[in-house]
């Protein structure tokens, strides 16, 4: 028997409710109360999006090359490029704030002005290297689809230019994955979830995004990470010729994860570049402060992530 509209939209509203509240018992039973991965996707699909504001800085420059910039508060975003290219600050904010529909405006609203390259950058990052640098890196690969910061710690933390491996359910890493879950309650509740909507494939970054001690155990705990990657993320900063927008977009079926882990994925198929432009991340300036702090954050957004980034794989 079919449910009526009302039922549906009732369904609906008593699982935002879920979703969005800030008791980790009610986003668990959030997905207690989702039966399928095309519940999940349909979710999703429903979600309405935030609103967001464009302010732009810096059109009075060049527009070979625009930065486009999600934040939850423009007013707090420093000028990382000196005022030497045109910005697009997408502002946004609240519980339907979506970073993927952010950046996709933000894309949009860039690409009036025909650029030939588009910086993709979140509002937390540091200057290292200066921006005359990067715009060289820019001039000397101008026959590159994209271009990717140069790997690596800064400040202790490596969030772009990530080499990411995908772990097959039933692999030695997945086993290993498990054994790490005895001791990462995070990880545990992923690895709980995820089975129920039969995840095949993990998108698993071979270093932690923050330094620390145990980084080298780390990677000596996955075989994988000795592999070549199966592809790098491009994480909180990227520069990409803007005819590449034409072909692929960030995926807003994702809820801020993943999205840029499927970007990257599905970036594999152009021609990119490591360069040796440096930048740092202080990650969480406006966006990381959304709502909730990190665990329910991951338990909202993250194993969400995690079951339609398979997903779309399986479809890809």
């Amino acid at each position: 028997m079919k449910q009526s509209k009302n039922n549906i939209l009732m369904d609906f509203n008593y699982l935002d409710k879920l979703y969005n509240s800030n008791d980790l018992n009610d986003v668990r039973k959030f997905y207690e109360s989702v039966d399928s991965v095309e519940e999940l996707v349909k979710f999703s699909k429903r979600r309405p999006k935030a609103r967001v504001k464009f302010f732009k800085k810096g059109f009075d420059n060049e527009k070979n090359v625009i930065a486009v910039i999600p934040t939850a508060d423009s007013s707090k975003f420093s000028d990382f490029f000196d005022g030497r290219i045109p910005e697009v600050l997408v502002e946004s904010s609240g519980p339907y704030f979506n970073y993927a529909h952010s950046l996709n405006s933000g894309v949009k609203e860039a690409l009036k002005y025909n650029p030939e390259w588009i910086i993709i950058c979140n509002d937390d990052l540091f200057k290292i290297d200066d921006v005359e640098k990067m715009l060289g890196e820019i001039n000397k690969n101008t026959n590159k689809d994209f271009l990717l910061a140069k790997p690596g710690y800064y400040n202790r933390v490596w969030y772009h230019t990530m080499p990411t491996q995908l772990i097959e359910r039933g692999s030695i890493d997945y086993h290993t994955y498990k054994l790490t879950g005895l001791v990462d309650s995070n990880l545990r509740e992923m690895l709980k979830i995820t089975g129920k909507f039969n995840v095949e494939r993990f998108a698993y970054a071979v270093f932690p995004t923050h330094e620390s001690v145990f980084r080298m155990w780390w990677r000596l705990i996955f075989l994988s990470s000795f592999r070549k990657p199966a592809f790098y993320n491009i994480g909180d900063f990227s520069i990409i010729r803007s005819e590449v927008f034409k072909k692929i977009k960030f995926n807003e079926l994702f809820i801020n994860s993943h999205e840029d882990a499927f970007f990257s994925y599905q970036l594999k198929s152009f021609d990119g570049v490591f360069t040796g432009y440096r930048v740092g991340s202080f990650i969480g300036k406006t966006l990381g402060k959304l709502k909730g702090g990190v665990r329910i954050r991951k338990l909202r957004n993250a194993f969400i992530g995690a079951v339609i980034f398979d997903h779309l794989l399986s479809k890809f």
